[in-house]
């Protein structure tokens, strides 16, 4: 009788490892699945085996799990050497998983995130912005955000200023404004023409950057922006100091809330603007040409 039920137990504890591994292979809980194993012997062995795959990535408490192609055995996401067999994994292959991973549930976009800023790789970037997508997830936002800033290239920057969270924009827009690197101006355009509520900071760092080429996005701006981004777009052609933006410049007057700023910007440009000034004040009611009178003689007082 003894050595029926110690058969019974060997039986049970095999049963129980082997649905346990079988499990977790497949992405599911190793422990339930074993005591699965335990109680129900061949029957829960046959069931764990029956599993359909949650796929090559899954979540261990908070460890990011892959299984390697070479041994099928489960290992760390980050993971450069298998542990069982050897297998490597270059830093590409790696960050593309975890980018796999911040598509499946918030919790490995979380954990996905947090080891993608500490790998601090450009390549990174297209994964750390999609994890800005998923508004709702603000811890994985924040530190998508932070580490987009430790990456701190143009590319990183933009796509904080893009998507990032906003305590994080305002250092992106100094550490942009502080480079004045041409190579941003794409990235810049990208915000100023779509659908970003950073135009108006887009528009300033562009200003900085003083790229004649930027002048017919910041007019367009400055048509049919919101208030911010209308006068950031009038502080940028101030400093850009395009003639051709002059005419604009002068339409801007009419808008009360412009005013200041455009006029600031036209004595800026200075005796370029005299003409164009000229031509206007025959055209413009009596308030508008008192402004325009104001502006020739200060540019006249200042050369």
């Amino acid at each position: 009788m003894g050595y029926v039920i110690l058969i019974v137990i060997l039986q049970a504890i095999i049963c129980a490892a082997l649905a346990s591994n079988l499990a977790e292979k497949k992405g599911y809980s190793s422990g339930a699945w074993g005591v699965c194993g335990f109680f129900f012997g061949i029957l829960g062995l046959i069931a764990a085996a029956g599993l359909p795959s949650r796929g090559d990535l899954y979540q261990r408490g908070t460890i990011l799990v892959k299984i390697c192609p070479t041994c099928a055995e489960p290992i760390k996401i980050e993971a450069q050497v298998c542990k069982y067999c050897g297998q490597k994994f270059s830093k590409e292959e790696i960050i593309s998983e975890l980018g796999i991973a911040i598509e499946k549930n918030a919790n490995s976009r979380l954990q996905a995130v947090k080891i993608l800023a500490k790998l601090q790789d450009e390549i990174a970037i297209p994964y750390l912005e999609k994890a800005l997508s998923y508004e709702s997830d603000y811890e994985t936002r924040s530190k998508a955000t932070k580490a987009l800033l430790d990456i701190g290239t143009i590319a990183a920057l933009i796509g904080v200023l893009k998507k990032g969270e906003y305590v994080h924009q305002e250092e992106a827009v100094k550490i942009l404004k502080e480079r004045a690197d041409p190579s941003s101006i794409p990235g810049l355009l990208s915000i100023i023409e779509g659908d970003f509520s950073t135009k108006a900071e887009a528009a300033e760092i562009i200003g900085f950057i003083g790229d004649r080429s930027t002048t017919p996005a910041l007019i367009n701006l400055l048509e049919k922006g919101d208030y911010d981004a209308k006068r950031a777009a009038i502080s940028a052609l101030a400093r850009i100091q395009d003639e051709s933006t002059i005419p604009a410049l002068i339409s801007a007057l009419a808008d009360r809330n412009m005013r200041d700023k455009a006029t600031a910007a036209l004595i800026k440009i200075g005796n370029p603007s005299i003409p164009y000034l000229e031509e206007a004040i025959k055209r413009e009611g009596k308030s508008i040409r008192k402004v325009i009178d104001r502006i020739i003689t200060e540019i006249k007082r200042k050369t």
